[in-house]
């Protein structure tokens, strides 16, 4: 079903996928039936008359979409959209709007200064003129009397309509401040350091990095270098030795040694993977996915070490045993 948007002069429409650029969502009308004060209150801050919205045919055709409301959303404080910005004449004209309205005319009535002293033929000299509104190069001519209207009211018609843009402003920096508060949140969180051997090194409780993995902390780097990793944490990876079966944006942000240290902790103490993931700043699934694709890697590195060395190698090592010598005054 088509769906498009009653606000003013929007575009949004669900069938160009281009308008609906940001997730726009579409909200219908209230029904009128049931929340008839809501629905015109809806149509009067659209800026739609009634004949260009039917209301007994609101609830299925008219929709207001995600962009005129102050949360993205109706909630229990902005149940309803912005009041929507009149539109200028020449908007009108290029969106095919209708034909300009008429001119106005003012009606001029020019009398004889003899009043009552005028003959019939005096009366007769008694003309009205119609001159157009936009003629005011020419100056009016004596006696003449202009409907116009007052400048207080023409004032007080700006100071609305300024104090209408000004209010639309104020709702909209207040979106801006929103969305510019929640970016800030997400960058918090992305800036979280994640756990590095470095700072388990580093810690007051000695020895953390051997009680957490097991190993010392040239051992671990020792092992960095078996896996084809960086051994030390200024070094940049170029070339990631795994194949992951899920890749998302945190493990390609997790460098390699904190995943090998994550996989041996995870190995020597037997903790909890949603432990684990928030001590590492990751979720759930994105360990999971760490630990399954090095236990693999690993099985594919170590499997290939000899665990019993070579016969030469055994002896050349080992020392050949020595004749015993009996003693002499035991030879028979």
């Amino acid at each position: 079903m088509v769906k498009r948007c009653a606000y003013g002069v929007c575009k949004s429409d669900s069938r160009y996928p281009k308008s609906l650029a940001g997730r726009v969502v579409f909200f219908p009308f209230p029904k009128p039936k049931t929340q008839q004060e809501r629905c015109l209150r809806w149509i009067k801050q659209c800026g739609r008359p009634h004949s260009q919205l039917n209301v007994t045919k609101i609830n299925k055709h008219a929709y207001v979409c995600s962009k005129h409301f102050v949360n993205g959303q109706p909630t229990p404080e902005y149940p309803d959209p912005v009041l929507a910005v009149q539109v200028s004449n020449q908007t009108r004209e290029q969106l095919g709007g209708c034909r300009k309205p008429p001119q106005k005319r003012c009606r001029l009535s020019v009398q004889d200064a003899s009043g009552s002293t005028s003959s019939t033929d005096d009366a007769d000299e008694t003309q009205q003129y119609i001159v157009d509104s936009e003629s005011t190069e020419q100056p009016p001519l004596p006696g003449c009397q202009l409907e116009r209207e007052p400048e207080e009211e023409q004032s007080t018609e700006k100071e609305k309509k300024l104090e209408e843009e000004n209010n639309n402003m104020k709702l909209k920096l207040s979106l801006k401040e929103t969305e510019i508060e929640r970016l800030k949140a997400q960058i918090s969180t992305l800036k979280k350091k994640t756990l590095t051997p470095e700072l388990l090194e580093s810690s007051e409780i000695p020895k953390m990095l051997e009680y957490s993995t097991g190993f010392t902390y040239d051992r671990f780097n020792q092992l960095c270098t078996i896996f084809g990793i960086p051994n030390d944490p200024h070094t940049t990876q170029i070339n990631v030795p795994l194949n992951y079966k899920r890749n998302d944006w945190q493990v390609a942000e997790m460098p390699l040694r904190s995943q090998l240290l994550f996989v041996l902790m995870k190995l020597r103490n037997n903790e909890d993977l949603k432990n684990l993931a928030f001590r590492f700043n990751i979720t759930t699934q994105t360990a999971s996915t760490i630990f399954n694709s090095w236990i693999h890697y690993m099985f594919d590195v170590l499997g290939e070490l000899p665990i019993w060395p070579h016969m030469m190698s055994l002896h050349k090592t080992c020392q050949k045993p020595t004749k015993q010598t009996t003693h002499p005054h035991l030879q028979y």
